[in-house]
This record gives C-alpha cells, sequence and structure tokens, in this order.
C-alpha cells in the first residue's frame, strides 16, 4: 500500500540538441519506406508492448495467483497482501516502453511518406515526375540516417524550380509523431519563384543551401498523408514547364502564306530543246 500511495509518474524529458553535419544521399525506397519488425532492445523482457515483456507479466501474475491460492488456508490475509504488494511491479512492466520512445525516422518515413508516395501515384502519372526517397547520414556513417524525404519535380519544369521535398518536422522534441510540410526549393527571382509566390502568399521562405536558393515552407491543410499528396498533386501541376512562356525565346515560324493560284496548279517540268 505503502508502494502505490509513493508511486508518481513522471514523463521523460526530452533534451534538444541541434544535430551534427550530415549528407544527403539517395536511398532505395524498400529500404526505408517498407516496415519492419523492431529490433531487439535491452529491457524488452520488462516492457508489456514486446511478447517477451506480456509473457514474463504474465508469468509474474501467474506465480503470485497461485502462491496467494496455496497459502490462502495457512497465512492469514496473505490472498490480499501479496497481490497488493505485487501491484508495486505494474509501473515496471507499463511505464518506459518501446511505444513512449520517439519514433525513429524509417518508422516515420514508413508511416508517412509511403502513404502520401501511394497517394500521389493514384492522383497523377509519375511517369512525368523524378520522384526519389533521400535520407541525411551523419557525417561519418554509412548506414545511420536521421531523417528520411521524398523529393520530387516534374520532368519539364518551369525555369528555376529545384526540387519538391516532403518531410516531417516533429512535432516537439522527443515527439512520437510527425506533421508533413512541402519545402520548395526554387532560384531566386526566378519564373519559378513568380508562380510560388503567386500560390502561396503567405508561405514562409528562408534562405536554401547556397546563396541563390530560396526555399519555401508550404503545410497541408490537414496533417495527413493524403492532403500531403493532394498538395504535391497541386505544386507538380503549377510548376509544370510545359507553358508558353517556359518555351525559350526562339522566334515563332512565319506563316504561310497563299501566293496565288498557281500553287493549286500542278506543275509540269519543261524539257527545253537545244538546237544545233
Amino acid at each position: 500500500v505503502v508502494a502505490l500511495v509513493l508511486a508518481t509518474f513522471r514523463a521523460p524529458t526530452a533534451i534538444a540538441r541541434p544535430r551534427g553535419p550530415g549528407v544527403w544521399r539517395d536511398v532505395a525506397g524498400e529500404t526505408v519506406l517498407v516496415p519492419r519488425r523492431a529490433e531487439r532492445m535491452p529491457g524488452d523482457e520488462l516492457d508489456l508492448a514486446t511478447l517477451r515483456g506480456r509473457l514474463v507479466a504474465g508469468a509474474i501474475a501467474a506465480a503470485v495467483a497461485l502462491v496467494s491460492w496455496v497459502l490462502a488456508t495457512r497465512v492469514a490475509g496473505v490472498a490480499v497482501a501479496l497481490p497488493l504488494t505485487a501491484a508495486a511491479l505494474v509501473p515496471v512492466f507499463a511505464t518506459g516502453s518501446r511505444a513512449q520512445l520517439p519514433a525513429r525516422p524509417a518508422e516515420l518515413a514508413a508511416r508517412m511518406l509511403r502513404p502520401a508516395r501511394d497517394a500521389l501515384a493514384r492522383r497523377i502519372d509519375l511517369a512525368h515526375v523524378d520522384l526519389r526517397v533521400v535520407a541525411r547520414f551523419l557525417a561519418g556513417a554509412t548506414d545511420a540516417f536521421d531523417e528520411v524525404r521524398l523529393v520530387c519535380a516534374p520532368i519539364d519544369r518551369t525555369p528555376g524550380l529545384r526540387a519538391l521535398e516532403l518531410a516531417l518536422a516533429i512535432a516537439a522534441p522527443g515527439a512520437h509523431g510527425a506533421v508533413p510540410e512541402v519545402l520548395v526549393r526554387y532560384d531566386d527571382g526566378s519564373p519559378a519563384a513568380a508562380r510560388i509566390a503567386a500560390f502561396a502568399p503567405s508561405a514562409r521562405v528562408v534562405p536554401g543551401r547556397s546563396a541563390e536558393e530560396k526555399v519555401a515552407r508550404i503545410v497541408p491543410a490537414d496533417p495527413t498523408a493524403d492532403a500531403a499528396a493532394r498538395l504535391l498533386a497541386a505544386l507538380l501541376a503549377e510548376l509544370e514547364g510545359r507553358r508558353a512562356s517556359d518555351r525559350g525565346s526562339a522566334a515563332p515560324p512565319k506563316p504561310r502564306r497563299y501566293a496565288g493560284p498557281e500553287r493549286r496548279v500542278r506543275r509540269w517540268p519543261v524539257l527545253a530543246s537545244v538546237t544545233a
């Protein structure tokens, strides 16, 4: 009883630290977008979110019930005291579980980016879109990455457009979920910049990875994969370069004019005879 009264729940406090330098690389979609079985971690035997933890907790509960039943006729009040004492072990199994840990980048990508990619494929023809998956690898690491993004752009794009990136913004340090956002990378002062300003005039614009690059941050109406796919499809259609203003400055061909009735008459070759 004293253990139950003194027990308290303390949520873990996440410490936000700036991430170190990294390199963006192309990765295969099946390596980061396909849900995988969770790897074994230390302490899984004391976690109700895992099969091992449920088996251990069930074995302890069965042992307590058996001992209480055996001693019920021999020790007065043990049938009540022993289960109450064993209840102090509940926080050991129910708190600090795997489900309360921050989601890994691969888990977030499989949960949000994969459905967004599938929804985008149902809305537009991906044959006209350059679509790839990139991951940010830590400096000096070959397989450790801390973020995954979906990068796309029309194959025939508006001049100045660099890429559209579907990223996942962590709602808070240590949070288990993320909010989708679209990062539009373009050259400052280009035709793509004018179209983006007209499409999303209230979008926040920040400097990019180079001096001439700008990045517009556009958030979907709803924090869902389907809403992110709708926003991407609208941006791809808006920034496609198949318009009269995107075809260069070549002079248009001259119109063919009617030159007279002789154009409708078939001309036969005239043989000139030469006399000596």
